[in-house]
């Protein structure tokens, strides 16, 4: 237990994605239109994101196949924790040198 954090309990599935919903919807209306498609993966990632970065000093660095959601979720549950997301623009000749000063 994390001194002035709250405990969190379990929520259902249907009021999660209500959740998720409603948050996706007010962050289309301050930033850009998401194309989230709210499929069991999603969610899954919904969940890990803000379970690891809603702790302190969490962060996340996620790769993999272009296209399956990762960038626009994490943009949302950032927002729902006002913070800042960060995504390097990698090039073909990006290399371990800008990679560790991206992370500063």
């Amino acid at each position: 237990m994390i001194p002035g954090v709250p405990l969190l309990g379990k929520i259902g599935k249907k009021d999660f994605i209500k959740m998720v919903d409603d948050a996706s919807r007010a962050y289309e209306r301050e930033h850009k239109s998401l194309e989230i498609h709210m499929i069991d993966e999603v969610m899954d990632l919904f969940a890990y994101s803000e379970r690891t970065l809603s702790r302190p000093g969490g962060n996340l660095l996620l790769s993999g196949k272009t296209g399956c959601g990762r960038k626009q979720a994490t943009q949302l549950i950032t927002h729902l924790l006002n913070m800042e997301f960060f995504s390097p623009s990698m090039s073909r000749d990006y290399s371990m040198k800008e990679f560790k000063r991206d992370l500063k």
